[in-house]
C-alpha cells in the first residue's frame, strides 16, 4: 500500500505534466501574430493556415492584375489621342471642302449674274445702234455704253481670276475623304467597345480588392503559418 508521501509526489508530477502541456498549448495558440494589411492592429478571428494561404494567393493575383489594367488603360489613352488627332485633321479637311464648295457656288452665282448683265447690255446697245440716233444726247449715251462695257469687262476679268484661285473638290478627293472618315468612325466605335470592356475589368478588380480587404487584410494570422506557407508546407 502506497504511503501518503508517494501518493502526494505522484500527484505533483502529474500536475506538473498537465501544467507543462497546458503551457505548451497556450504558447502555440498565442504565438506571434501579424496581418496582411497596413492599417492599425490586426483584429477579428485568427486565420487558419489554409485561409492565410488563400488570402496570399488572392493578394498575389490582385498584384498581377493591377499592372495589366494600368498598361491597357495607358494603351487606350494613347490610341484615343491618335484618334483625336485624326478626327481634328478630318474636321479641318471637311471645313476646307465646305469652304471651297461655298466659294465655287458663289462664283457660279456671280457668273450667272454677270451673264444676265451682259445680255441686258447687249440688248440695250443693239437697240441703241438700231435707232441710229445722232446729236449730243446720243453721243452722251454712247459714252455711257462704253463705260458700262468697260465695267462689265473688268468684272469678267475679276471673276476669271477668282475662279482660277479656287480649285473645286474633285470627286476622287471627296471619295477618299469619305473613306477615311468612315474608317475613323469605325475605329472610334471599336475603341469605345474596348474602353467599356476595360472599365468592367477595372471595376471587377476594385470589387475583388475590396472583398480581399474585408476578408483578409486586417485579420490576424500566426507568423509561423506564414513561414510554413513560404516553405511550401
Amino acid at each position: 500500500m502506497r504511503s501518503a508521501l508517494q501518493t502526494l509526489l505522484m500527484a505533483a508530477v502529474a500536475l506538473g505534466w498537465t501544467a507543462q502541456a497546458s503551457a505548451q498549448a497556450t504558447s502555440a495558440e498565442t504565438g506571434k501574430m501579424s496581418s496582411l494589411g497596413k492599417k492599425g492592429a490586426p483584429s477579428g478571428k485568427v486565420m487558419s493556415r489554409e485561409e492565410l494561404r488563400a488570402c496570399l494567393n488572392q493578394q498575389a493575383e490582385l498584384a498581377k492584375r493591377r499592372p495589366e489594367i494600368n498598361e491597357q488603360q495607358a494603351a487606350l489613352k494613347r490610341e484615343r489621342e491618335e484618334l483625336s488627332q485624326i478626327e481634328q485633321t478630318l474636321k479641318a479637311e471637311r471645313a476646307s471642302f465646305d469652304q471651297t464648295s461655298k466659294a465655287v457656288a458663289e462664283i457660279n452665282e456671280r457668273t450667272k449674274a454677270l451673264a444676265a448683265k451682259v445680255e441686258d447690255f447687249n440688248t440695250r446697245y443693239a437697240a441703241f445702234q438700231q435707232a441710229g440716233r445722232t446729236g449730243q444726247s446720243a453721243e452722251r449715251q454712247r459714252r455711257e455704253f462704253e463705260e458700262e462695257q468697260k465695267a462689265l469687262q473688268a468684272e469678267s476679268e475679276k471673276l476669271q481670276a477668282d475662279r482660277g484661285a479656287v480649285t473645286p473638290v474633285s470627286e476622287q478627293a471627296l471619295k477618299t475623304y469619305n473613306a477615311r472618315a468612315a474608317s475613323q468612325g469605325q475605329a472610334a466605335e471599336e475603341w469605345n467597345a474596348r474602353q467599356a470592356d476595360l472599365a468592367r475589368v477595372a471595376q471587377k478588380y476594385e470589387t475583388d480588392r475590396e472583398d480581399w480587404t474585408l476578408d483578409c487584410a486586417d485579420r490576424p494570422y500566426r507568423e509561423d503559418d506564414g513561414i510554413a506557407i513560404k516553405a511550401g508546407k
